[in-house]
């Protein structure tokens, strides 16, 4: 049992020796009991909302350019209240209760009150739920979870409920949260609801009692139902649905992505890199299985020296103009893809994004990759290539073979598919020749990880799967 409660601890992540810091931490113990011994949560059923990756009562806003996966729809207001959308940023379909609204939309008044039926069906749902939970469930360190890991269950707020640091949900792909909070949710600049162990957004619900707000570049999962408003902030991300009952979603440049509800993907990327080829970059990736794949599409930003590196993406190609981008429905055989970008300057460096799309619209994002354009009119060709991983699965060690062209200062990396630090393998300058690296993790969680290598200025990241 010992081992169990440190696996869910829930430890504020900066510690001091002041008086305030030890009640934090001693409340965090009691919290550890509770959730360790935590009932089962039943899912909160959504109805026809499902679809909706934002579903409002008074205003649709948009400051250009966001990226939102999923429904639109705004009801009992007019089409004329969703602004702010250009052609290529809502993958779904716009809903309206009268002949106006965006290019593409549809009108659907039945539908779009059906769906704030169910809304509000949902959120009283989310909002009685009892028992009315007890103890470190209640008002958690007075409604700031910055800082802690939570386990599965109810979690009642009888104030606002703020994360000012990232936040970690640990639970299995079957576990439920649910956060009843009486007025406002809010999320901090930068910061991060992180999922852990398998859980799923799709599994996770904010019953806001007011407005929600997500601040500058914050991560958030899971479905905020709020009673009136939910306003996104520039760059941030949702992942799971923005539903406001009475008010205005508004957003900034932002991400929402509605959850597959098997959340199962529809590709798995098995390689992708990127290398220079006269004067073009080369992008090369390779699956290793398929479902339901209508297809690819590619995006990339640049930056000079010394620059940061631009917000946004912006597209290069994609498999509805791009027959060689157009994926392979759904398959179990490994299958190549290939596109080169010749629109490249010498000297920049270049950041690719590339994403799948499913036949129900869902996309998903891979790892990016990044690749310097040498400067001078015969820009060099690739000088490193990662080859394919053996075993792969693999358990308790696989190899990671690469080859050098030239002398180059290499970095061998392992990440989380978020793109977190795992384990540098190696990190400083090697001779040309062929290379196999021994990868065997330690304390390491089964899962899939992303095998990156650097040199020379050319970045290429290949999928590993580790099964305990």
């Amino acid at each position: 049992m010992k081992n169990k409660f440190t696996e869910f601890a829930i430890i504020p992540r900066q510690s001091t020796h002041s008086r305030s810091a030890w009640i934090k931490c001693l409340m965090a113990a009691f919290l550890i009991l509770s959730v360790a011994f935590a009932e089962t949560t039943a899912t909160l059923e959504l109805g026809s909302t499902s679809n909706f990756a934002i579903l409002a009562g008074s205003l649709v806003s948009n400051v250009p350019t966001s990226a939102i996966t999923g429904d639109v729809g705004l009801s009992p207001l007019t089409g004329a209240n969703i602004t702010g959308f250009g052609g290529l940023e809502v993958t779904g379909t716009f809903y309206t209760v009268d002949a106006a609204g965006p290019a593409g939309y549809v009108q659907a008044a039945t539908k779009l009150s059906n769906a704030k039926g169910d809304l509000t069906t949902a959120f009283n749902n989310a909002a009685g739920r009892s028992p009315t939970p007890t103890g470190q469930f209640l008002d958690t360190l007075d409604g700031e979870i910055g800082g802690l890991t939570l386990v599965p269950g109810l979690y009642k707020f009888s104030g606002g409920l703020t994360i000012s640091s990232n936040t970690t949900l640990t639970g299995s792909a079957s576990d439920i949260w649910i956060f009843q909070i009486a007025s406002t949710l809010n999320v901090g600049s930068g910061k991060q609801v992180i999922l852990s162990g398998g859980a799923l957004a799709d599994n996770i619900f904010w019953q806001v009692g007011t407005s929600a707000t997500l601040e500058t570049g914050s991560v958030t999962r899971g479905t905020i139902l709020a009673d009136q408003s939910i306003d996104m902030k520039s760059g941030a991300t949702l992942y799971g649905r923005a539903l406001a009952s009475t008010g205005a979603v508004t957003i900034a440049s932002s991400t929402i992505t509605n959850p597959t509800p098997d959340q199962s993907l529809p590709v798995t990327l098995s390689a992708f890199s990127a290398k220079m080829v006269k004067g073009s970059v080369q992008l090369s990736w390779s699956t290793s299985s398929e479902i339901e794949n209508l297809g690819f599409t590619l995006s990339r930003k640049s930056s000079s020296d010394g620059e940061k590196w631009p917000e946004f993406y912006e597209n290069i190609a994609t498999y509805s103009r791009n027959p060689d981008l157009q994926g392979q429905g759904s398959t179990t055989r490994e299958h190549d893809y290939q596109y080169t970008d010749a629109l490249i300057r010498s000297g920049l460096s270049y950041e690719y994004r590339l994403s799948d799309v499913d036949y129900r619209g869902h996309v998903v994002h891979h790892t990016p990759i990044q690749i310097k354009a040498p400067s001078g009119e015969a820009m060099r060709p690739q000088i490193c290539e990662l080859g394919r991983i053996y075993p792969n699965p693999f358990n308790p060690a696989t190899t990671i073979p690469y080859r050098l062209l030239e002398t180059a200062q290499v970095n061998i990396s392992i990440l989380s598919l978020q793109g977190e630090w795992i384990a540098t393998l190696a990190d400083g300058n090697q001779d040309a020749g062929n290379y196999d690296l021994t990868w065997s993790p330690q304390n390491l969680s089964s899962g899939i990880y992303l095998a990156r290598i650097e040199a020379g200025g050319m970045i290429a990241v290949n999928q590993v799967v580790f099964i305990k």
